[in-house]
């Protein structure tokens, strides 16, 4: 028997055995560290939210799972906003798919011209009433210009950001039945004729913008948050007759910046936040918030509430699916 071939022969033997065993124990290992990562995918599909910071007014951005993206009004005629999302968003995202104006005013639309300078949105979206001032024309005239596609949005809608992880946002209100209401009162109340209904009661409207607010629902599988724009009391209460318990919400923005007008005792009930966020500017000169509507909200709910104006920075919310953390 040649001993060095034997030798040769179990040493080969013995070698591929352990190439085997090693390649056997690596594929396994591959397999738990996929069901892993997968498994961990899964339990880290996150929705943010972010109220950012600019001074008084309103600019909310969120983004989905599948990194889809919506802003929520754009603060003041300035570069807050502008500022704040590049804070924010990475460097090299420069694009918004959808713009939302919830309203005319200029501390909500003022600075989205700007905002449509730096980052691509595939649409602009907003309750359908005129105003007469400038920020709101220059606004309309650079969406046409730029060819983005425009929609009014009424109460049965949805915004889907995420189909597949249930991410949207559904349009609560402006009805066109509230819509009718107020122009058939504004036809009785100032007894008007024919010929000038149309033009006298788009005045009317124009002068009532806050009321005109899109209210939205936001909601990602067991998580939900309220945003209301400037809404009045009197639209929270038509809110809580239409929709009841369904308002329950882990989030809500205090309507108004915290003014007195909105945040009403029967709608915060119907919420009950976790959550109530207040953006305001830094000892602004209406006293946002006011301190009636943070003592109702300490009364009727147990919300934490949280603060642009005092924080000095944006706040950010992460939903997952089941719960918020800050």
């Amino acid at each position: 028997m040649n001993i060095s071939k034997l030798y040769h022969t179990l040493t080969n033997q013995i070698s591929d055995k352990v190439r085997h065993l090693f390649l056997a124990s690596f594929i396994v290992l591959m397999m738990h560290m996929f069901v892993y990562i997968h498994v961990q995918g899964l339990d880290t599909a996150l929705t943010e939210i972010t109220f950012l910071n600019v001074g008084q007014g309103d600019s909310i951005y969120v983004t989905a799972p599948n990194g889809n993206s919506i802003l929520i009004d754009g603060g003041q005629d300035n570069n807050l906003a502008r500022t704040e999302l590049g804070n924010i968003k990475s460097f090299f995202d420069s694009k918004i798919d959808v713009i939302l104006g919830t309203h005319p005013d200029a501390d909500h639309i003022g600075g989205i011209s700007k905002i449509m300078k730096r980052y691509k949105t595939s649409m602009y979206l907003d309750p359908g009433f005129p105003s007469n001032t400038d920020v709101y024309k220059n606004l309309m005239s650079d969406i046409k210009s730029e060819n983005i596609p425009y929609r009014i949005l009424r109460r049965g809608m949805r915004i889907v950001l995420d189909e597949a992880h249930n991410v949207s946002l559904k349009v609560l209100y402006p009805s066109e039945e509230y819509v009718l209401e107020r122009y058939t009162a504004c036809v009785e109340k100032n007894n008007l004729k024919k010929s000038k209904r149309k033009e006298n009661c788009k005045k009317y409207f124009s002068v009532d913008t806050n009321d005109m607010s899109v209210v939205l629902q936001l909601e990602y599988k067991e998580n939900k948050v309220l945003l209301t724009g400037d809404a009045s009391v009197s639209v929270e209460n038509f809110l809580v007759t239409e929709y009841g318990r369904d308002l329950k919400s882990d989030v809500l923005k205090l309507g108004h910046h915290g003014s007195k007008t909105s945040s009403g005792e029967e709608f915060l009930k119907s919420v009950y936040p976790e959550f109530a966020i207040v953006s305001a500017g830094f000892k602004n000169r209406y006293g946002h918030p006011h301190k009636e509507v943070l003592d109702r909200v300490l009364k009727f709910t147990k919300a934490r509430v949280l603060r642009t104006d005092t924080s000095g920075e944006h706040v950010t919310l992460t939903l997952d699916g089941t719960h918020v953390s800050k």
